[in-house]
C-alpha cells in the first residue's frame, strides 16, 4: 500500500531545516508611559478593529489570542508567516486587560510606531499589563 506524504502548511523553502513556517521571534517594543495611556484612552470599536485585522489577514498575517498568566492580562500575537515579507520570522505582541483593549495595542503598534516594518526593532524586554 503507498503511503501519502503529507507537507505541511507552509511557504518556507527547504533550507529552512524544518523550521515551523509560524516559529518566529519576539519584536521589542514595548509602549512608554505615554503611548499606554494613548491605548487606554482610544480603545478601538469593533468594527474598526475587526476591519483592521480583516486587512491583515488578507496580507497573510495570522492573530493569536490567549489569556497570558505571567502578565495577567489578555494577549494577541501577530505573525508575519511568509518568507517573502518584510516581517519574516518576527512576532509582534499586544497585550491589555481585555481582548479588544490587546487587539488595539498591537494595531497601534504595527500601523503607528513601527509603520507596518518590524525590522528595525530589539530585542523584546520585560512586560506589564498594558503594552
Amino acid at each position: 500500500m503507498a503511503t501519502k506524504t503529507v507537507k505541511s502548511p507552509t511557504t518556507r523553502s527547504s533550507k529552512d531545516n524544518g523550521v515551523n513556517a509560524w516559529q518566529s521571534d519576539f519584536v521589542a517594543c514595548e509602549l512608554t508611559t505615554e503611548q499606554k495611556a494613548h491605548c487606554k484612552n482610544h480603545v478601538l470599536a469593533l468594527v474598526d478593529a475587526f476591519d483592521s485585522m480583516d486587512t491583515l489577514l488578507h496580507e497573510g498575517y495570522k492573530l493569536s489570542f490567549r489569556f497570558e498568566d505571567k502578565n495577567s492580562a489578555m494577549a494577541v500575537w501577530l505573525t508575519a508567516p511568509t518568507q517573502d515579507h518584510a516581517n519574516s520570522g518576527l512576532l509582534l505582541q499586544g497585550r491589555g486587560p481585555s481582548v479588544l483593549a490587546a487587539i488595539t495595542v498591537v494595531l497601534y503598534k504595527h500601523f503607528e510606531l513601527l509603520k507596518e516594518d518590524w525590522s528595525s526593532a530589539g530585542k523584546a524586554g520585560a512586560k506589564d499589563v498594558w503594552g
